[in-house]
């Protein structure tokens, strides 16, 4: 079966064209709203110019500000152009800075503050630092003194002190040939005058008179004085002038002059310096406070000596003392001095002048300083001083006789030297005017040999001899009188107890014979015997050595016996001379 087409119809293109733009109409509707309700910010950015800003109070400024272009979509700029009406300003402390709707700015008083931008979604931030305004500029000081080559900083002061200059200040001088000044208001005084000085900034002006002077720089005493102590003799003057640099200098020339000790001299105004007071001393000159000094040195020359005595009388041994005196006393001159004694066996002098007279006669000491020689002459007399004898002590038996001497002392003394003679008990012991001395009966007298006031003398005992035997027996006797005392060794004791060394010594000792405490000791006395029992006698001592060294003593009595204290014993006791197996090793005789 055919088909039969369908018939078109004359609107359906149209329709279709006007669907399609409906369409399009719709979509770009669509996008431009979209378009538009997007950021600000996505199409321009906001930027200021001057991001922070320093003005004075009073002063009026604009905020600079632009749009800038933050898309590359055409419609996108043209549909938010003109959101750029949306702007608008805002201070944060219209006190201190105020912005009006067209971002004028008024700065109304000192401090900071932050001017807002706004422009639909963008904000940006103008910081604003608001300074005083310098009113006046001004210097410390009307008038400055300077001296030439002196250098100054001075610079100008502001009003009001935190005020703000746009301009440099500018330094100038009156008179460049008196004072210079630099960028920074550094002044150099050239010369002697007297100038102005001046700082100017934006109108202001400040002006300062300056008057520079040619001061003094140093002052000095000739060289030829200051190379080395100025040497004076006292009394002399010298002249002292101070020279003044620049010589030319517009300060006082006077002068005030200065010793380290005053009474060293005196100075005139002029400068003449008179020597008074010897030693060393510092002269100073001062004048504006500057200074110089020299060296003084005032000696003042020996011209002679003079000696304290020119003649005096020694006694033998006896000193004096020398002494000069100088002329003038305080020289200052060094000293050589030199003593002499004309006859050194008549008086010696020392180094210091201490006269010492040493035998008879005259002397001259002589003492010379620095070639000026003083002298004294000294006689010395030697006195007698004493009596020496022969002998202080003489033991004569009945009948003797002996012959005493003397003399006087010192034997050179100048006095006579005669000796008499004297007995205190010339019936013991009799003298002559020779000093011959005859025992005559027992007894002790003293002799004198005698000189004046001085006197020695000589101790006679005249005895009777006593037999050895009488002797022994007064030993053993006694030593019998305590037979049965106990030994005890190292015991001293006649009763409470003793030992063989001390029973011996203690019998001798009654007959005034000493002996050693030890038996050892003992056995070196006397004189030795032979070991022969036929040989001894009453009072001899014989020594026993059982231990090969003396170590026991015993005092023997005749008949083969011994008086002792031993120990084996039981003390003090008589027994044969050999008991006991003991044997003598030594036998001595003592008296």
């Amino acid at each position: 079966m055919a088909t039969v087409p369908e018939k078109s119809s004359p609107f359906r293109p149209v329709l279709k064209v006007s669907l399609l733009v409906l369409s399009a109409l719709l979509l770009i509707g669509a996008g431009i709203l979209i378009l538009r309700m997007l950021p600000f910010s996505r199409a321009y950015s906001l930027v200021v110019s001057t991001p922070s800003l320093s003005l004075r109070v009073g002063e009026k400024a604009r905020i600079s500000y632009h749009f800038r272009q933050a898309s590359d979509i055409p419609l996108l700029l043209k549909l938010q152009e003109s959101r750029k009406q949306e702007l608008f300003f805002e201070s944060s402390d219209p006190a201190v800075a105020a912005v009006d709707e067209e971002g004028f700015l008024t700065v109304n008083g000192p401090g900071a503050a932050e001017i807002y931008v706004h422009a639909a979604d963008m904000c940006e931030t103008v910081h604003v630092d608001a300074q005083e305004k310098c009113t006046a500029l001004s210097f410390p000081e009307e008038i400055y003194e300077m001296n030439a080559g002196e250098t100054l900083t001075l610079q100008a002061q502001k009003a009001p002190q935190d005020g703000v200059l746009y301009e440099d200040i500018v330094y100038s001088v009156s008179d460049p040939y008196v004072l210079s000044v630099d960028a920074r208001g550094g002044l150099r005084a050239n010369h002697p005058g007297t100038a102005t000085v001046r700082a100017e900034a934006e109108g202001l002006i400040a002006e300062a008179l300056v008057q520079v002077a040619l001061p003094m720089t140093w002052i000095s005493f000739p060289r030829e004085l200051s190379l080395s102590p100025v040497v004076l003799e006292r009394g002399e003057a010298l002249s002292v002038p101070v020279r003044f640099f620049p010589v030319n200098t517009t300060d006082s020339l006077e002068v005030t002059y200065t010793l380290s000790d005053p009474e060293a001299g005196s100075i005139t105004p002029e400068g003449v310096f008179t020597a008074q007071k010897t030693g060393k001393y510092t002269l100073e000159a001062e004048s504006n406070g500057l200074r110089d000094q020299i060296e003084l040195e005032i000696l003042a020359s020996l011209k002679g000596i003079t000696l304290n005595t020119r003649e005096k009388t020694l006694l033998y041994r006896q000193t004096d003392q020398l002494s000069y005196t100088l002329i003038p006393e305080d020289t200052t001159d060094e000293l050589d001095v030199q003593w002499l004694s004309d006859n050194p066996g008549v008086a010696t002098v020392s180094a210091s002048g201490l006269v010492t007279a040493v035998g008879p006669g005259t002397t001259t000491i002589r003492v010379r300083v620095n070639g000026f020689e003083e002298q004294c002459v000294y006689h010395v007399h030697v006195p007698v001083t004493g009596v020496t004898i022969s002998a202080g002590k003489l033991t004569l038996r009945k009948g003797q006789n002996a012959q005493l001497g003397a003399s006087v002392y010192p034997s050179f003394a100048t006095e006579d030297h005669s000796i008499s003679w004297r007995s205190d008990n010339p019936s013991i012991a009799s003298v002559n005017a020779n000093g011959f001395v005859q025992a005559l009966n027992a007894g002790t007298t003293r002799i004198y040999a005698v000189h004046g006031a001085f006197s020695a003398s000589c101790l006679v005992t005249v005895y009777v001899p006593v037999p050895r035997s009488e002797i022994a027996n007064r030993i053993i006797n006694f030593g019998k009188q305590y037979l049965g005392t106990r030994y005890v060794y190292g015991g001293e004791s006649l009763t409470g107890g003793i030992d063989c060394s001390s029973l011996v010594q203690k019998c001798f000792a009654t007959q005034g014979i000493g002996l050693p405490r030890n038996s050892m000791a003992q056995s070196t006395c006397g004189s030795a015997l032979p070991m022969d029992p036929s040989a001894w006698l009453p009072g001899d001592l014989l020594f026993y050595s059982p231990k090969g060294y003396v170590s026991h003593v015993a005092i023997y009595i005749g008949n083969g016996q011994i008086l002792q204290s031993s120990e084996s014993m039981g003390g003090v006791c008589i027994t044969s001379y050999n008991y006991n197996g003991f044997t003598p090793s030594r036998a001595r005789r003592i008296f």
